[in-house]
């Protein structure tokens, strides 16, 4: 429903959320977490299916990480892109979120702008 107000006009929105007793989810819900055992997972441990995934094959990651970087026109130092990846621990999330936030503010990926000491 819209209104006139002051020659604006406004649209209201109504949102209709379900009776969370009676609601039940239709889609799975997957949900990624490092640690296992915090206690804030305890309850999701009874209804949860637990899949633990292996870290990346490194040879794998790194030609991936090369081709986003090529992609998004970043330019990189390899040393930079295996201090990366060794410092992630083969997490391909960890990576590409690492990767994420360096190229957001630099056109050049060095060990200078990535340095680990």
């Amino acid at each position: 429903m819209s209104e006139i107000l002051g020659g604006k006009k406004t649209f209201r929105l109504h949102l209709i959320f379900p009776d969370p007793k009676n609601y039940e989810i239709q889609g799975p819900v997957i949900a990624i977490c490092n640690d296992l055992k915090a206690k804030s997972l305890k309850s999701l441990k009874s209804v949860a299916r637990v899949v633990e995934m292996k870290s990346a094959n490194v040879e794998k990651l790194k030609n991936r990480v090369r081709q986003i970087l090529a992609a998004e026109k970043v330019r990189f130092l390899e040393g930079a892109i295996i201090d990366l990846i060794r410092e992630a621990q083969g997490d391909v999330r960890a990576t590409l979120n690492t990767m994420q936030l360096l190229s957001a503010s630099n056109t050049y990926i060095d060990n200078q702008v990535y340095n680990l000491n």
